[in-house]
């Protein structure tokens, strides 16, 4: 169930079948629910890969830096410490990733890797936004901008 603040208003409006519309939802909770579904739907472009949803985060966190500690790990992937900790030892297992000293880092495999997901993402973005208007992709991008820059963490 949604959090009471994230509904709409006092008694959010529902759907023949009991399931809210996303016109019902307000703006954060569609953030929420677009992120989840959108997650959901490119699980099969991360299990083509043999990776799963915190592999792949980290394999992202790591491209964005020649080298991180866990902690900055899970800071970059918003995920609990708990799954950072389960799928490093994959990633290196695999030569995705390479530690050092209480540092990871991408090996050469792992750049390998990460390029194939961003393709994979570029496909996924191409497939989903296909038929909104590049007018509307541009202003919920600076929306989205907005939001960023004001609500990631220091």
């Amino acid at each position: 169930d949604d959090h009471p603040k994230l509904l709409a208003g006092p008694a959010a409006p529902s759907s023949a079948g009991g399931k809210r519309q996303a016109q019902d939802l307000r703006l954060m909770a569609l953030l929420a629910y677009v992120e989840m579904y959108a997650s959901d739907a490119f699980d099969r472009y991360r299990q083509s890969e043999g990776l799963n949803l915190p592999q792949s985060r980290t394999v992202f966190a790591l491209s964005a830096a020649d080298a991180l500690s866990m902690e900055e790990v899970v800071r970059r992937t918003v995920l609990p410490p708990a799954s950072i900790e389960d799928a490093l030892p994959g990633l290196v297992d695999r030569h995705f990733v390479a530690a050092n000293d209480g540092a990871y880092a991408l090996t050469d495999a792992g750049r390998a890797l990460c390029s194939r997901l961003t393709g994979h993402v570029e496909r996924f973005e191409s497939e989903h936004l296909d038929g909104i208007s590049k007018q509307d992709i541009a202003a919920a991008r600076r929306v989205l901008e907005h939001l960023y820059e004001r609500l990631r963490p220091a």
